[in-house]
């Protein structure tokens, strides 16, 4: 936790949405690794995302990747300050992102959307919710629900839809997104109002997984 509490007073990114997506994609595990793809550390950063990411915001954090090659600036992953402070800025730059390709500032919950599948496939996903929720998410999606079969399925195995697939991700219907009755994260502060949320709801429990996942109303069951 401590590196998660460094990296939001660093970055200005909302703790708690740091700790859920920590929790979501290595359940804390700062040496996690998938099966399915190139996805390792704290946040479960693929290579290229991690690269790119360290070459646009590593030197504000002085991390220094000078005369290091390609597999020493990924083993960087590893350590969880460093992951941490990636995550924190890639989270503020996908919500700028989301936010103008949706045409309204994100939650919380699509905060994590797009960190799981991308600021422009969550974009596609959210559009296709709102327009054609009984579409397949599958099909909208090949690509993400082959690297991650068990998010892209219900409990009995079936295929989400893109709205079933939507309200699993973030923990509310679309509708009440749409409405600002899901929170919202200011893009420009790198702020949000998860962690009044979680007073209002929890009162001033400590953050455990199980508070984070009444915050957001998800399933622990990370991909």
């Amino acid at each position: 936790m401590a590196a998660l509490r460094s990296a939001s007073s660093a970055t200005g990114v909302d703790f708690a949405l740091l700790v859920k997506t920590a929790q979501r994609e290595s359940n804390f595990d700062p040496a996690a690794k998938a099966s399915t793809s190139s996805a390792a550390g704290l946040f479960q950063f693929t290579n290229a995302t991690w690269l790119d990411t360290v070459k646009r915001y590593g030197a504000r954090h002085g991390i220094e990747t000078q005369g290091l090659n390609r597999e020493q600036v990924l083993a960087l992953r590893d350590d969880p300050e460093i992951s941490a402070r990636m995550g924190a800025e890639l989270a503020a730059e996908n919500a700028r992102i989301l936010e103008q390709k949706i045409g309204r500032p994100v939650t919380p919950g699509e905060l994590y959307l797009a960190h799981f599948l991308g600021p422009s496939d969550a974009a596609k996903l959210i559009d296709a919710a709102r327009t054609n929720g009984g579409a397949s998410a599958t099909d909208l999606l090949p690509r993400a629900a082959a690297a991650n079969v068990n998010m892209f399925n219900d409990r009995a195995g079936n295929d989400l839809t893109a709205a079933g697939l939507y309200q699993k991700l973030t923990g509310f219907g679309i509708a009440a997104a749409d409405a600002g009755q899901a929170g919202a994260f200011d893009a420009n502060a790198g702020a949000s109002n998860a962690s009044a949320l979680l007073q209002a709801r929890l009162g001033t429990a400590a953050l455990t997984s199980s508070l984070m996942a009444a915050l957001f109303g998800l399933q622990e069951d990370g991909h």
